[in-house]
């Protein structure tokens, strides 16, 4: 004689007495929906089986072939809540006696263990859209300092190209740096007459002429 497998029979019992906003039959009793997964891990699930663990309890209907599908709550203004609905063609309201024929897959089985596409493949979308958005912004970045480059490199080709023409550049960058380091009297001369915003900073000035230098000689 065919006997009902234990799990099964506490499934039942478990919606039959389920309160309808945590979990109940759908409305042909072909299937049944958890509403609430924090309600139903703290309130139903301890009371039946030995854990509160929603996904323990989605797994194990999974070995007794219940399909397992997202529905949506539109009542509750613009909020959409999320439900698990499962479903299995013995497993139903009016026809607990069919339950005999729902049979458990075994480990040898591949499809106990395949995961359904929106719990698998999402987290791996998921993942593939953060990468492709730190590309993008990596991406982005790279364009801006390429940008940067381009104006320095314009910059120091202005300041340094006439004295580059016809010399090379260690001797130009020496060059330049002795013509615009004013010596003690022209100091003196020219302190009354030049504001701070107006002397050049040689530091500033060295680094633009090595900068010229190492792209001349790559």
């Amino acid at each position: 004689m065919q006997t009902t497998a234990v799990f099964l029979q506490k499934t039942y019992s478990m919606i039959e007495s389920s309160p309808v906003d945590v979990a109940e039959w759908s409305n042909q009793g072909r299937s049944f929906v958890v509403k609430d997964i924090k309600r139903f891990e703290t309130v139903m699930l301890p009371k039946y089986f030995k854990h509160g663990n929603f996904a323990s309890f989605s797994r194990q209907l999974r070995f007794y072939s219940f399909e397992k599908a997202k529905k949506y709550d539109n009542r509750i203004g613009d909020t959409c809540l999320c439900w698990w609905e499962f479903s299995n063609p013995h497993f139903q309201r009016d026809a607990p006696q069919e339950m005999v024929h729902i049979k458990r897959k075994t480990y040898a089985d591949p499809a106990a263990f395949a995961k359904p596409r929106d719990e698998a493949n999402d987290a791996k979308d998921d993942d593939v859209g953060q990468l492709k958005r730190s590309m993008s912004t990596m991406q982005s970045q790279l364009d801006d300092l390429a940008s940067q480059i381009s104006k320095l490199t314009s910059v120091v080709q202005i300041c340094c190209g006439h004295y580059l023409d016809n010399e090379e550049p260690k001797v130009a960058c020496k060059k330049i740096k002795k013509d615009v380091t004013p010596s003690p009297l022209d100091d003196m001369a020219a302190s009354n007459t030049l504001s701070t915003d107006e002397e050049i900073d040689s530091t500033i000035l060295d680094s633009l002429l090595e900068f010229r230098s190492t792209t001349i000689q790559l």
